[in-house]
């Protein structure tokens, strides 16, 4: 920046300071503030309190602001904009009228037509056909008890660590629990440290602690699932014993006490739920809908879905958490006691040996036994649902789900390949152009859930009918090579997507995903056809009979049909 602009800067910076009969010179004297304020904090230790008391607490001088909801204002915004529709019809001449339909008969045939052969874009060809390999190696330690892959990368100096702690077994109050206590057991404080203090250690000595909760469709079994908790951290190789002291701490001397401080976690935690539901709607809409297909998928729900965001609510209420902590403390030793572990480790190959002899010293300070995190078989009845989510919202968040084939299928590339396709060609326009959605689309997980989404979309029925045309669409086959190409390239550019040195491995380690396997479906996705991609159409995507709907949005009279093949859901969140 030139010096001078910024002088121009330098002259707003005391203003506030000038305005208010400040001199503005001191203003600069940052020294010697600071030097005051450490001198007033080493003579009053209560300083801070004393202002927080002064100017907030005993202050005569402030205004409360309450707003409260009107429950009257989506029918009170539908009738103003009804009204002024009405106004500017009545105010147009027969001629003008048709004009308007003309053209809009015009734009919808010019967006079926839409030419992109002037813009730049890659080959098939560009795409390089085998997948990069990962050096990985497989030692046990404490013993033979606990497995660990190793991964040498150029970190930087910066080693990353990740473990997986069995969490299976649990009944599903417990479950319900686990997002609350993957959330908090990193800010209660542990060992010898108030939250306050480890906190403080967390980010001296690390880049982050974190406890996530790890659930994962088996990749050639969708109805075998791993439940577990996963550990990750990274710090500078230098600090790796003090990383490694922080996460003993939490596991077996993790502080589940102050009720305070959990109430305060809840109320964050419910709050930043319920505003996470306005721009991740669909995410929320595509889970419940798929919740009734498989058991991974209904905890997935469950636990990161709008039944958790419901739960988290009715905790938030709640005046007294005794009982609660009392159960997270519970878990805590349940969990934590148990600890069935699998670890990774991404570093130099200058530092691997220090950071395993690391790890092997914290080890031997846990209760490890020799079991490990590996997949659960539970039995679950697939059934076809439809849910509306019913909140004042004056869009929708549309998803359903489809119960197909997993990741080492050999079809499951040409279904990649037709989700992309369909999401391109087809509900884009009719979702978006037409609709007027923000956004819509279709996707296949993993385990095998074809799901459709929409984003603040403001239709329902019209939304639903396009999910089955687009089905239709794929088995018509009128799409070009172009089309498919472009279909390859979008699925590639997800799949071969950089990844760090710090998460190389990661999908072996996390999803049992092998490079064999990457390699195996990079192949499938290079020989998909025109043929293939209607014949998985027809077999996993038409008429099929396990699919699941959910709806998140105002009340609307589709979802109140007679049929009554809906269930409707009213919360206030």
């Amino acid at each position: 920046m030139s010096p001078y602009m910024k002088r121009p800067l330098t002259l707003q910076g005391v203003n506030s300071m000038w305005n208010h009969n400040g001199h503005p010179i001191s203003a600069f004297k940052v020294n010697d503030h600071v030097q005051w304020f450490l001198n007033q904090m080493k003579d009053k230790p209560h300083f801070l309190q004393d202002k927080v008391v002064q100017y907030f607490q005993e202050n005569p001088h402030k205004l409360t602001l309450i707003m409260k909801p009107d429950k009257n204002f989506e029918a009170q915004e539908q009738a103003k904009e009804k009204a002024l529709l009405d106004s500017k019809i009545s105010k147009l001449s027969d001629a003008e009228r048709q004009q308007i339909y003309q053209q809009g008969l015009e734009l919808s045939e010019h967006q079926k037509h839409i030419d992109a052969s002037c813009l730049p874009t890659l080959q098939i060809g560009d795409v390089k056909k085998s997948v990069e390999k990962t050096a990985l190696q497989f030692i046990s330690l404490r013993n033979g008890k606990v497995p660990l892959q190793i991964c040498e990368q150029p970190t930087n100096e910066v080693t990353y660590f990740r473990a997986l702690v069995d969490a299976s077994g649990l009944s599903e109050e417990d479950i319900m629990l686990l997002p609350l206590f993957t959330s908090i057991v990193t800010q209660m404080g542990a060992g010898n440290l108030s939250y306050k203090e480890l906190d403080q250690e967390i980010q001296l000595k690390t880049g982050k602690l974190d406890v996530s909760l790890h659930l994962s469709e088996d990749p050639s079994d969708p109805l075998r699932f791993r439940q577990a908790l996963l550990l990750s951290s990274y710090c500078l190789d230098k600090n790796i014993e003090s990383m490694f002291s922080l996460w003993k701490d939490i596991i077996t001397n993790v502080h589940l006490e102050d009720t305070e401080r959990l109430t305060q976690l809840i109320q964050l935690g419910a709050a930043e739920m319920a505003q996470s539901i306005t721009y991740s709607g669909h995410r929320y809409s595509m889970r419940k809908a798929s919740s009734s297909l498989s058991h991974c998928a209904h905890l997935k729900e469950k636990t990161s879905g709008l039944s958790q965001i419901t739960f988290m609510k009715q905790l938030a209420e709640k005046q007294n958490h005794e009982e609660l902590l009392r159960r997270l403390k519970k878990l805590a030793d349940d969990l934590f006691n148990r600890t069935p572990m699998r670890c990774s480790l991404n570093t130099t190959p200058d530092f691997m040996e220090s950071a395993i002899n690391s790890l092997d010293s914290f080890l031997h300070q846990l209760p490890v036994s020799e079991a490990s995190a590996d997949y659960k078989k539970t039995a679950y009845e697939a059934k076809n649902q439809k849910t509306h989510f019913v909140l004042p919202f004056s869009v929708n968040y549309i998803g359903q789900s489809i119960l197909t084939i997993p990741y080492c299928h050999p079809h499951f590339a040409s279904l990649k390949v037709a989700a992309k396709l369909m999401s391109s060609k087809f509900l884009h326009s009719e979702i978006r152009e037409k609709g007027g959605a923000y956004g819509g689309g279709a996707a296949i997980g993993k385990g095998g859930h074809f799901m459709f989404y929409s984003y603040r979309d403001p239709n329902v029925t019209k939304t639903l009918k396009s999910f089955s045309s687009g089905v239709e669409w794929l088995l018509e086959g009128s799409y070009s090579d172009q089309d498919i190409t472009e279909a390859k390239l979008g699925v590639f550019s997800e799949v071969d997507a950089p990844i760090p040195p710090g998460s190389k491995g990661a999908a072996l380690f996390l999803e049992d995903i092998s490079d064999e396997m990457k390699e195996q479906m990079r192949n499938n996705i290079f020989s998909c056809t025109r043929q293939d991609l209607v014949n998985v159409t027809q077999k996993y995507l038409k008429n099929s009979e396990r699919v699941g709907t959910a709806l998140i949005g105002p009340e609307n009279s589709y979802t109140k049909s007679e049929d009554r093949s809906w269930n409707i859901e009213t919360n206030e969140l």
